[in-house]
């Protein structure tokens, strides 16, 4: 079985890529790209959202997450796709990923994206794996805004969030110097 990794990060840094057991291809650029606002139905303005903790590493709350995942399926209805099912067990998978960066154990990158497609693959049936990845220093309540405007800005970006996937979830961790670090996982299932 062929299973396509389409492997895309944020904040100017993208790769596309194919897995296979046996070789992995992948090409990178850096993209000059300058963000763009969301456009969101009206009503649908950013709400603060409950404290985080300031200590690097800690969980920047499972409010974050919520809330870069509404903004992403906002975002898709708002163009005609359907929204994404949220899944729990991909966010705890991107919650590792975006915890080992905050934490230094992990550079910001998409290193190990391979690891987390055989992780969702032993909870999910899968055919096609995407991660985007964002960091920010905004307040809390600006956060995931801040991570999908940089991620639209980006023609690669978008195209994962405008993909044919049907499940995402979304993990988050708090740095150094108050940094939000965002993993969101796409997965498009047979």
């Amino acid at each position: 079985m062929l299973l396509t990794i389409v492997s895309l990060g944020a904040v100017g840094i993208a790769a596309l890529g194919r897995w296979e057991p046996a070789r992995r291809l992948v090409t990178g650029e850096r993209s000059g790209d300058q963000p763009h606002r969301a456009e969101l139905p009206p009503g649908q303005a950013d709400s603060p959202s409950a404290g985080v903790p300031d200590r690097p590493g800690i969980l920047a709350g499972q409010d974050i997450e919520r809330r870069t995942y509404d903004l992403v399926n906002d975002y898709r209805v708002s163009i005609g796709l359907p929204a994404l099912e949220y899944s729990e067990a991909l966010a705890a998978i991107a919650r590792q990923h975006s915890r080992a960066m905050a934490t230094g154990r992990s550079s910001f990158s998409h290193a190990g994206a391979p690891i987390r497609m055989r992780a969702a693959q032993d909870i999910i049936r899968l055919k096609t794996f995407a991660e985007n990845i964002a960091f920010n220093n905004a307040p809390v309540h600006r956060a995931p805004r801040r991570a999908l405007n940089g991620w639209l800005g980006s023609e690669n970006h978008r195209k994962t969030i405008e993909g044919e996937f049907d499940l995402t979830g979304v993990g988050s961790a708090r740095g150094e110097g108050g940094f939000i670090y965002l993993t969101q996982l796409f997965v498009d299932r047979p």
